[in-house]
């Protein structure tokens, strides 16, 4: 299940069209990132459905512990990144919370390549060919619903599957993507089997944003 949530993982992230301006009235950036106990409390924990005694566990890696792929304009001022993962009682992973922050002085390129990819990803969407212009990809991608999201300065809920020639995901994978200031936001939620998509997308409309405000609350500004 978690080789599928790897391969969704290649459509991120995550964005909504416009400058990146920051200012004390709009959007100011974040210095650092909560820890995950801190974003993800028993409140949100116990919002994620059909879960029993749901924990989280994580933390943030600096870019100097991160292994970038590529020096492009993708990367440039990126700081790090906080890896959330909620499993239950039983010790089965269930979601998982990404957070990217960029720096928010050098990282104006790296966050608004970040929106401009949410911004195709809403379009890949609404034209119906989302995951198919992926570099190297050899996975297909079945929509089966998707929304635009207001969380934080907007995105998209998506629940799909994904194949390829050598694996089949098994189960239906509800994902959102959104940014917020200097900060890139991706859910994953895979589900066994094929899922009701109105019921998850509501699901991932509602944490979205739940996770935004609470990253804004608990988050340190500059």
């Amino acid at each position: 299940m978690w080789i599928g949530v790897a391969a969704a993982g290649a459509l991120l992230l995550v964005a909504c069209a416009g400058l990146v301006v920051w200012s004390v009235a709009e959007s100011r950036p974040y210095a650092a990132l909560p820890s995950c106990g801190d974003l993800l409390p028993a409140d949100l924990l116990d919002a994620v459905p059909d879960t029993d005694r749901p924990r989280v566990d994580g933390r943030f890696t600096g870019v100097d512990e991160v292994s970038l792929h590529e020096d492009t304009t993708a990367n440039e001022g990126f700081r790090g990144s906080l890896d959330c993962v909620v499993s239950e009682g039983s010790g089965d992973h269930v979601l998982n919370v990404y957070v990217a922050l960029y720096d928010a002085e050098v990282g104006l390129a790296g966050i608004e390549n970040r929106r401009e990819e949410i911004e195709d990803g809403i379009l890949d969407l609404e034209e119906g060919r989302f995951g198919q212009d992926l570099p190297g990809q050899s996975f297909e991608v079945d929509v089966h619903g998707w929304t635009e999201l207001s969380a934080g300065d907007g995105g998209y809920a998506v629940v799909a599957d994904y194949t390829d020639g050598e694996w089949e995901s098994g189960g239906s994978h509800a994902q959102a993507y959104f940014s917020s200031a200097n900060a890139v936001v991706s859910v994953s939620h895979p589900q066994d089997g094929r899922v009701d998509e109105g019921e998850f997308l509501g699901f991932l409309e509602r944490f979205a944003g739940q996770l935004d405000r609470q990253l804004s609350r608990e988050g340190e500004r500059v």
